[in-house]
């Protein structure tokens, strides 16, 4: 019985593995939006998309009362590896890392450093491929 129970956990573990999901050439030509949300209201929402030969982030940061900070930067030290996506953009010192779950969404979080003492704020939520507009 204990082989049979040790034969059988080792199964479910090996027909249960999936190898990563490469991400492609990220962000390619597409267009990818994002909705990331913090649990204290916070969010970042918005679109990356290619002007010319760098990737660029347009949205707004959402605060728990509802006000909007424009968002328009250049992302910087973008690297992808596998299935990881990280990015940062300045001078909003907003970092978002994440892994592809397929070749058409990122599962992420992000993390934003507000520089005024202890304020920090973490989310969570994905970024998705999108038809860029015509």
């Amino acid at each position: 019985m204990r082989r049979r129970s040790l034969w059988l956990a080792l199964v479910a573990v090996v027909g249960c593995h999936h190898p990563p999901v490469a991400c492609g050439p990220f962000p390619g030509t597409d267009f990818w939006t994002i909705l990331l949300t913090a649990p204290d209201g916070n969010r970042l929402e918005g679109r990356i998309r290619m002007v010319g030969a760098a990737p660029r982030f347009a949205g707004r940061a959402v605060s728990p009362d509802g006000a909007a900070e424009p968002l328009d930067y250049p992302l910087d030290s973008l690297t992808t590896r596998g299935d990881s996506v990280r990015f940062r953009f300045s001078p909003s010192h907003i970092l978002v890392e994440g892994a592809c779950v397929d070749r058409d969404r990122v599962e992420a979080r992000y993390e934003e450093d507000l520089r005024s003492g202890s304020d920090h704020v973490t989310g969570h939520g994905a970024l998705r491929r999108d038809v860029a507009p015509r």
